[in-house]
């Protein structure tokens, strides 16, 4: 908008114009745009009087969410928020997929959650997407490196320890001797080696082992490839 103010001396009835385009009686310009401007007022008599003003606009309003992790712990949502980084920010309204209006939105579940964000003038349209935090394959397995297959209940057997809140899909588990002979195989996330080999018991060395399993694990499904050595102690 433009308007002439304080607008005194001569005559009236004043005439209003801007740009040499035809005058008008009101003192005031809407819808106009941003640009410089040559103001002119005119009495009645005659006499003009001049002014020059820069019409300034406002940035384009522009906003940015981030994305956000979800915890293992379904009782801790993230949450999802907008930030404006140019343009009019006050006041804004949002809305969110699903209904809510909240400047902030709590989130349960992954997935992408869109909202759009508005100052009256300008809308954008965002979005976030909410995934389960990453986790790392030593979180989900525990593999010892050494056992003992003393018969005397302390360990005594060779295995992969499984997080318990781990729901293995499929498991694969191989021991290897030092010359890459396969010792032992199975697919039972349970499987365990008591040192021998074909009934015979394997001498006191280092051995390799490897596995491979599919896992689902805090809303994820993934795959798990370990392998190392262990040392069999006599």
């Amino acid at each position: 908008e433009i308007t002439f103010t304080n607008v005194n001396g001569g005559g009236g009835p004043y005439a209003y114009s801007i740009n040499d385009d035809p005058a008008q009686l009101s003192p005031f310009f809407v819808d106009i745009a941003a640009g410089d401007y040559l103001l002119q007022v005119t009495d009645g008599n005659g006499c003009t009087a001049a002014t020059e003003v820069t019409l300034t606009a406002l940035e384009s309003l522009a906003a940015i969410t981030e994305n956000a992790e979800l915890s293992c712990d379904a009782t801790k949502p993230a949450t999802v928020s907008v930030q404006v980084v140019s343009g009019d920010d006050s006041p804004l309204s949002y809305q969110w997929q699903g209904g809510s209006s909240d400047p902030v939105l709590a989130v349960t579940t992954p997935g992408t959650y869109a909202v759009t964000v508005s100052n009256g003038c300008e809308s954008v349209a965002l979005s976030a997407t909410v995934a389960y935090e990453a986790i790392g394959d030593r979180a989900l397995f525990y593999v010892p490196n050494a056992f003992s297959p003393n018969s005397d209940g302390i360990n005594d057997e060779f295995r992969a320890f499984i997080n318990d809140e781990v729901l293995v899909e499929s498991f694969e588990f191989y021991v290897f001797d030092r010359w890459g002979n396969l010792i032992m195989r199975s697919e039972s996330p349970d499987a365990r080696w008591n040192g021998a080999s074909r009934s015979r018991l394997m001498p006191q060395g280092v051995y390799a082992w490897r596995f491979r399993a599919m896992v689902r694990y805090c809303g994820q499904v993934q795959e798990v490839i370990q392998y190392g050595d262990v040392t069999l102690v006599r």
